[in-house]
């Protein structure tokens, strides 16, 4: 902090008595850093309506070259050349201030001599509108796009902002947009799904499916048959949502990195996975770890397998019903069981439902799961033991 340049910010009523834009932002720790950083963003425009606003709405600035002044001086705190503001920047400054700011420039005679003067003011309106279809979110923006007249619709940065608020747009904005690059890339990035309503020749872009798949992975099942046949593409997708690998091509549900990826996000993948790799050890492992709820597809021999179950019933003490009969009979493996889930108690073998520590254990987590005890159970007395899980 600099108390200096403090003072003299928040003592200044007129433009020239401002510090320099740069020290002010150096001074609140936001040079360089604000564009694209909301906190910085909602900070900056706190400073700006505390001292900037007050000026650019007072008489004083209708005064010769003040307002081309202030024009300079916000775009310097903007990190834009003098009185060439972007249209991205002036989007950092709130709907109020885009509109004193518009309004103080409309009633300069100095600034309206410029040549600058006309596009400067239509880029601040813009920016303004704008904001107002955005700022509340994507559940609104729908309802605020229908309200612009033909013209605000037919505008590239309208879509781009619209779109890049809510990809789902892409399918409500001006038809030639809807077959620009730039707007179609902005709503993938928003939102994958919006694959669905992207046209030809995009839709036949492989950067823009990768692009809408790293966003939402849902994207792949409106893809082309060749796109759900590629490797790349299918990782992506799978990565972001392992269900995907339903629409993924034969042999991607039979390679095993992709399937790999793919119950690594969502166990319940392997239902879809190529029934040679559901005897693979490191697969079924992956799913059991994530979610176990698909593990009665998965070869025997691994239904026989400790450490697998083990992580199985971990997660989700059902999993027990997917075990081998040799481990439904075993003590640490049906303690975990019911431990996490009581119920699982119907689960294990019939020698391990008349076990005092299994039983209690299961009632602790579970009363209802006393349903599921042997005939002649007595009211369990042993102490159940703490079981650790395999890492």
């Amino acid at each position: 902090m600099h108390p200096d340049v403090l003072i003299q910010y928040f003592q200044a009523r007129q433009v020239e008595q401002l510090p320099a834009a740069a020290k002010v932002l150096d001074c609140f720790g936001l040079k360089n850093s604000f564009q694209g950083n909301p906190a910085s963003i909602k900070e900056l425009n706190r400073l700006i309506r505390q001292v900037i606003l007050p000026m650019m709405t007072s008489r004083e600035i209708s005064r010769p070259n003040r307002a081309e002044q202030m024009t300079n001086w916000i775009c310097d705190l903007l990190g834009q050349p003098p009185g060439r503001p972007s249209l991205e920047s002036l989007k950092s400054l709130d709907v109020p201030v885009l509109m004193s700011f518009e309004k103080m420039l409309s009633r300069s005679s100095s600034c309206r001599k410029l040549s600058s003067h006309k596009a400067l003011v239509a880029l601040i309106r813009k920016a303004a509108l704008i904001k107002q279809v955005i700022e509340e979110g994507s559940e609104t923006v729908s309802q605020n796009y229908w309200r612009l007249d033909k013209v605000a619709k037919k505008d590239k940065d309208m879509a781009l902002a619209v779109c890049a608020c809510n990809g789902l747009m892409l399918e409500e904005i001006h038809e030639p947009l809807r077959r620009d690059r730039d707007v179609v890339m902005a709503a993938m990035n928003s939102n994958g799904e919006a694959y669905s309503n992207v046209l030809e020749p995009l839709r036949s872009d492989r950067e823009v499916l990768l692009t809408a798949v790293r966003s939402n992975g849902n994207a792949l099942a409106y893809a082309s048959e060749a796109f759900k046949a590629d490797k790349e593409v299918v990782t992506e997708a799978v990565k972001r949502h392992g269900l995907m690998l339903l629409s993924a091509s034969a042999e991607l549900k039979a390679d095993r990195d992709v399937v790999l990826e793919a119950v690594s996000n969502t166990g319940l993948a392997i239902l879809y996975a190529n029934s040679d790799l559901r005897a693979d050890y490191d697969i079924a492992f992956a799913a059991a770890t994530q979610d176990p709820s698909g593990l009665f597809v998965i070869a025997d021999e691994l239904k026989d397998d400790r450490s697998i179950i083990q992580k199985a019933v971990a997660r989700n003490g059902a999993a027990l019903q997917d075990a081998s009969a040799r481990l439904k009979d075993d003590l640490d493996i049906v303690m975990l069981a019911v431990a996490q889930r009581g119920m699982a108690l119907q689960y294990a073998s019939p020698r391990l439902r008349g076990h005092e520590a299994v039983v209690k254990t299961a009632c602790l987590q579970n009363p209802n799961s006393i349903q599921y005890a042997s005939n002649g159970f007595k009211t369990p007395t042993t102490q159940p033991r703490e079981i650790q899980v395999a890492k």
